[in-house]
């Protein structure tokens, strides 16, 4: 992390911060697409963050831009998390499935 410009102003500075996570945010969507799981990580870190700034800072913002990204964020950050669950849940309905064609399941007790 680089060190702030003490003569840069506090809106100077959030929109250093700002543009520095959105970078990290079309970073992440670029690997996110060629299915990489840190991807999704930091895509959805860098959403949070992002939406967090813009909720601290309302104030000092264009309170509807920042509540519409906001939305939009979370949307996002809903979607990610419902695709990584549903991932995991496929994966483990897999095994099972492989477990099931080997014969080797265990059948669930009285």
């Amino acid at each position: 992390m680089r060190r702030p410009d003490p003569t840069a102003t506090a809106g100077e500075l959030l929109a250093r911060y700002l543009h520095d996570q959105a970078a990290e945010f079309l970073r992440s969507l670029r690997t996110y697409s060629e299915g990489d799981e840190e991807a999704a990580r930091a895509l959805r870190r860098s959403a949070r963050r992002i939406s967090g700034t813009l909720h601290t800072f309302r104030g000092h913002l264009d309170a509807a831009w920042a509540d519409q990204l906001r939305a939009e964020l979370a949307w996002l950050s809903g979607t990610l998390a419902r695709e990584h669950a549903y991932a995991a849940r496929l994966a483990r309905l897999l095994e099972a499935l492989g477990r099931l064609s080997a014969g080797t399941a265990s059948l669930p007790g009285p």
